[in-house]
């Protein structure tokens, strides 16, 4: 009985010795010096910018139009992009780049579309180092306010290009 009560002493101390090397996140400062509380506001809109370097790419938001989903049968809207390879390795946009739209707030899903008038394969084509593609990508609308379009590259540094569409003023 003894070593049994011993035991779970030894455990819990073990336990307990364990859980304060875990420390906090906080850094120490010194006399005199102040820690760093900037914070970053990550629900602020970023401003128009339609080409942007984004690692070892150049991303440029073109011109948009509006397309008959053929899947659902409602208007549909189609972005056209242009990718340009600076690094050093064949890649594709659909690898490099995270390109997402966003209407009232809210990330619109991919359009299905079999129209004429989208190269659904455009995004998945690779480029050589110093090569340039221009693909689309299609998005089904929820409303008629604008459409804010972000590209920036997959697992980057946050940096973007974006540009935002009246669906009213596009034919």
């Amino acid at each position: 009985m003894k070593k049994r009560v011993a035991l779970i002493l030894f455990g819990s101390l073990l336990a307990l010795s364990l859980c304060a090397c875990g420390g906090d996140d906080t850094a120490s400062t010194t006399q005199g010096e102040t820690a760093d509380t900037t914070t970053t506001d990550e629900t602020q809109e970023p401003v128009d910018t339609s080409s942007a370097t984004v690692g070892d790419y150049e991303v440029s938001i073109g011109d948009a139009s509006m397309i008959s989903d053929d899947y659902t049968g409602e208007e549909a809207f189609l972005v056209n992009l242009t990718f340009t390879n600076n690094g050093e390795e064949t890649t594709s946009p659909m690898l490099a780049l995270m390109v997402e739209a966003y209407q009232d707030g809210v990330q619109l899903e991919r359009a299905i579309i079999g129209s004429e008038d989208f190269d659904a394969g455009s995004e998945s084509l690779n480029v050589q180092p110093g090569g340039s593609n221009e693909f689309q990508l299609v998005f089904t609308l929820t409303s008629e306010s604008p459409v804010q379009v972000i590209a920036q590259e997959f697992l980057g540094d946050g940096t973007q290009a974006t540009k935002t569409f009246d669906p009213a003023t596009l034919a």
